[in-house]
């Protein structure tokens, strides 16, 4: 019967995102170092065969949650820039969307953190981690694109240089906002919001190569 393996793959469908659903809260309450695969699998009400079936280890499973982030930052970015006019204040929509993914779901903020910086320095090449990395690689693509219309539309400067202007912002914007939270508070000397601090340095950076 055609319609047995249509329902046999939904079913492994079904169970993958269950053990997702169930290792992103372990993660987010708990902590990825703190959580092994045995806690995710008595959570999920699983053995552990089961959960390695379909996960090969936990960074697996972690990148999984980590692709959930990027897809959402992907589609903040799109939403956020899709209503602007220029390069320029396309280029801006994307640290707006980095503010919103932080307000609808800050936990998402810190597994890309982590996973950018375990993951991919382990160079390890599964299917959750490529997809990943696709998708990040397409949000530089945007930034990419969204200069190249700036400097066409004239709102950014014709004499900056794109790989190196586009490297800066990525290395400016990640590192800024993913700093950890005990960091940022053992900096501040003032009593001054973080999304505050964020978007001023956004704009002063942002600033040296608007045409104004």
């Amino acid at each position: 019967m055609s319609y047995m393996p249509n329902r046999i793959e939904r079913e492994k469908e079904r169970k993958r995102r269950e053990i997702i659903d169930v290792a992103e809260k372990l993660f987010f309450k708990e902590g990825f170092k703190e959580t092994s695969m045995d806690a995710i699998a008595k959570k999920a009400e699983y053995s552990k065969r089961t959960i390695y079936k379909y996960f090969g280890s936990k960074e697996e499973v972690y990148s999984a949650i980590a692709l959930r982030g990027v897809e959402l930052l992907q589609k903040i970015i799109m939403k956020g820039s899709e209503n602007q006019k220029t390069g320029f204040d396309k280029l801006f929509s994307v640290a707006r969307s980095l503010i919103e993914l932080k307000k609808v779901n800050p936990n998402y903020a810190k597994v890309i953190a982590y996973f950018l910086n375990q993951v991919f320095e382990e160079n390890k090449k599964s299917e959750g981690i490529q997809k990943c990395q696709d998708v990040v690689k397409g949000i530089r693509e945007f930034i990419d694109a969204f200069i190249n219309q700036g400097i066409d539309d004239g709102s950014i400067k014709k004499d900056i240089d794109i790989p190196k202007t586009v490297l800066s912002i990525q290395t400016v914007i990640v590192g800024m906002y993913f700093i950890n939270d005990d960091v940022y508070q053992y900096f501040m000397t003032d009593n001054i919001e973080f999304n505050t601090i964020f978007e001023y340095n956004i704009n002063l950076m942002l600033s040296l190569i608007k045409n104004n």
